[in-house]
Parts: structure tokens; C-alpha cells; sequence
């Protein structure tokens, strides 16, 4: 690699990046959303700050893109609901994406006539969403939470 290949900065850490995502979720079930700061992300995965801006843009976006467990979910729902910055940013970084995938698929299933071409995308997306946000946070106890979700699905594309 000549000296003109190389990108400006550090190179980013997967070591460190695993860091932030575990002091993030440690932080977020002992102290909340509200009180959580990339300070104390940074002193805890033991990085500093800049580390944690080279991945992330903010607080709003590194929780918004750390994986979730079923108190986290219930956690970042709170936060979404208190902190209208919270959840702007987590509906353009997780859920957008998401639901814009979900629209190439169900135009696909259109397309092979799998699906009613009046089906609104958005609708079930919507209610998709709302029954794995449930499903995660009150496991079905007579069938498995993936069974759960297939049978909804059907339900919704009948």
C-alpha cells in the first residue's frame, strides 16, 4: 500500500468496537437511555471518545445500532417515546432500511401474484413490527417465538 492509499485517521478496531457495543448495553441496563453519555460509554469500554465518533455520530445513533436484547428493546421503546431526537435518529438508522428492504420484498411476492397487489407495504410493515416488538418482549409461551411470527405473517398476507 503507497502512502496515497491510505485513509486519514486510525484504522477502526473491531476489539474496540465490541467494547463500545458491551459498555453500551451494560451501561444502558444499569443507568437508562437518559443517563447514558459517550463519556461514560468511552471510560467503561475503555476507548476514548474519538474512538467511539469514528464508528458513531452520537448517542442517539450507536444506541440505535447496537443489537438488542429484550430489556434494551424496552429500554430504547422508552427513550423513543421521551426523546423525539432518540427516535428520529433510530427510525433513519434501523427501521427506514429495514422497511425499504421489506418493500422490495413484498413487491417481489406482487410480482409473482404470491400477494393481493392492493396490499399497503407500509401497513403491514407497520403491524410486522408491532408483533415482533411483542413477541420479543412477551414471549409466546405454546409455540416458539419464530413459529409466532410465521403464523402472524399469514395471517396479515391472507
Amino acid at each position: 500500500m503507497t502512502k496515497s492509499d491510505k485513509k486519514p485517521g486510525r484504522p477502526r478496531s473491531e476489539e474496540s468496537h465490541q467494547a463500545i457495543i458491551k459498555a453500551t448495553l451494560d451501561l444502558l441496563s444499569l443507568m437508562g437511555y437518559d443517563r447514558l453519555s459517550i463519556d461514560a460509554i468511552a471510560r467503561s469500554a475503555g476507548v476514548g471518545k474519538t474512538t467511539i465518533y469514528r464508528w458513531y455520530a452520537s448517542k442517539e445513533e450507536l444506541v440505535a445500532l447496537t443489537p438488542l436484547g429484550r430489556q434494551i428493546l424496552a429500554m430504547i421503546i422508552g427513550a423513543a417515546s421521551t426523546s423525539p431526537q432518540f427516535a428520529q435518529v433510530y427510525w433513519t438508522k434501523y427501521l427506514l432500511p429495514r422497511r425499504q428492504a421489506f418493500q422490495v420484498a413484498i413487491a417481489r411476492g406482487k410480482a409473482r401474484n404470491e400477494i393481493h397487489p392492493d396490499t399497503d407495504t407500509d401497513l403491514v410493515f407497520d403491524l410486522m413490527s408491532g408483533i415482533m416488538l411483542y413477541a420479543l418482549v412477551f414471549i409466546p409461551s405454546v409455540e416458539p417465538v419464530e413459529a409466532y411470527i410465521r403464523r402472524a405473517v399469514g395471517l396479515i398476507l391472507k
